[in-house]
């Protein structure tokens, strides 16, 4: 005896799974996934999954497993959270050994002309570190260095294709944040040279920004600061060089005091680089 024979729709059709979990465990679910599957792969998935990245509360879950308060945002708006995530985890400063507490490690000494660099516990001829600079920096303790009467020049590279940085910097473009802070003596001028570059993954250079700054005879401390962005994709590396002297040829070391150097992202959804 034969059987009957099968008619189309009388196979079971395949089941989406996730479908059957509501949105709050789906979100629960992904906030525990790594940043890079979260923001490249978990979008494409389809557009039920592409609305769960961009909700906040997708991202003050992240903030909470990453152990960052949340207690400050009162009257979270979009991208509230995800603003806050982003630049808590990937917002710290880039260049290591900022204010010459490991005195010059870290960097290369590219001139050491005159007398040479030094590293000072507090600075001869000049007012103390403010307490600003403390509060900016976190550190217990802040020295600077200071350079003598012709060039000394220092750089440091940094690799951005250590952790997520290199694909955050082409998807998301965020602020690069430069500061540093300059000092001279009550007794002589200095000058004071920054040159900041973006490199991409050869090293070759795809932007740069230099300031020549020129400093009175003072006691005073100046933070040099300002923004670079919409640099486009491609930046794998930055790389610091700065320099200073003296205006007066003394020998010693009479030229220009800096320290607390910061090279941190500064992550924004609310604007056009996202």
């Amino acid at each position: 005896m034969s059987s009957a024979p099968k008619t189309c729709g009388q196979t079971s059709p395949v089941t989406n799974k996730y479908v059957e979990l509501n949105d709050d465990i789906l979100i629960q679910i992904l906030s525990h996934l790594p940043l890079r599957d979260l923001i490249t792969n978990i979008p494409l998935v389809d557009k039920r999954f592409n609305g769960f990245v961009q909700q906040n509360m997708l991202w003050e879950m992240k903030c909470r497993n990453g152990g960052i308060s949340t207690q400050n945002v009162l009257h979270p708006i979009p991208d509230t959270y995800k603003e806050l995530y982003f630049n808590e985890t990937y917002g710290q400063n880039l260049i290591k050994n900022c204010c010459a507490t490991e005195k010059f490690e870290h960097w290369t000494i590219d001139k050491d002309g005159g007398d040479g660099f030094h590293v000072e516990v507090s600075p001869r001829g000049a007012s103390p570190i403010p307490p600003k600079a403390f509060e900016e920096s976190g550190e217990p303790i802040i020295k600077n260095w200071v350079t003598s009467y012709q060039w000394c020049k220092k750089s440091q590279v940094v690799n951005l294709m250590e952790s997520d940085f290199a694909v955050l910097m082409d998807m998301y473009q965020p602020d690069i944040l430069v500061s540093v802070w300059l000092c001279g003596r009550f007794d002589c001028g200095s000058e004071y040279k920054l040159k900041i570059q973006l490199l991409d993954k050869s090293k070759s250079v795809i932007d740069e920004h230099m300031i020549h700054e020129d400093i009175p005879s003072g006691r005073k401390w100046k933070k040099l600061a300002f923004p670079i962005s919409q640099y486009g994709k491609g930046v794998r590396y930055l790389r610091w060089s700065h320099s200073g002297k003296d205006t007066r040829f003394w020998a010693g070391r009479y030229g220009a005091k800096f320290t607390l150097c910061i090279l941190r992202l500064k992550f924004s959804f609310t604007t056009s680089n996202t």
